[in-house]
């Protein structure tokens, strides 16, 4: 099981079985933070698949070379817009 699913379903069972102590309010809060987490460290893990998917078509395509900054660009856009569509 994932972390995040262990302390968010604990935390709630938690909250349930003490009503009108405010930990149901800490369960929206700690679940609202973990989603802004993940989607915070999405930039980040898109970061090293352009990286690698540039290096691999620039290697394979070596001609690409010399339109070094508008391939890269229409590269990560493609990727975003899959991403979007996905």
């Amino acid at each position: 099981a994932d972390i995040s699913d262990l302390i968010t379903v604990n935390l709630y069972q938690f909250a349930l079985a003490r009503p009108g102590s405010g930990w149901m309010v800490m369960f929206y809060i700690v679940s609202l933070l973990l989603i802004f987490a993940i989607m915070g460290s999405f930039p980040l893990q898109l970061f090293v698949v352009s990286d690698t998917g540039e290096e691999w078509l620039f290697r394979v395509y070596p001609h690409l070379e010399r339109n070094r900054f508008w391939v890269t660009n229409a590269f990560r856009t493609a990727l975003v817009l899959f991403i979007c569509i996905m």
